[in-house]
């Protein structure tokens, strides 16, 4: 219930999962499987299935993990085959 006008209840700053995921897909989804946990954790693989899973707190922190990740040694996943 709001308590000062123009205080809908809403937080500005919370994070939308669904938006977050999608962002993330959107620039690391050819490379990197990420999802939210149900215990309000983000986790990433590396597509091409060499090292660990990469855990953290905020979506910002995830990406961090996958960016040093990369950086460390970039995924490498075959190309798509053409289709005739």
């Amino acid at each position: 219930m709001p308590t000062e006008p123009g205080d809908d209840g809403h937080d500005p700053f919370a994070v939308d999962p669904g938006r977050a995921l999608d962002a993330i897909h959107l620039t690391w989804g050819d490379v990197y499987l990420a999802e939210y946990t149900e215990a309000g954790g983000w986790i990433a693989w590396r597509r091409d299935g060499l090292g660990g899973p990469i855990a953290a707190g905020t979506p910002d922190e995830l990406i961090r993990g996958i960016r040093d990740d990369w950086d460390m040694r970039p995924v490498r996943v075959p190309a798509p085959r053409p289709t005739r």
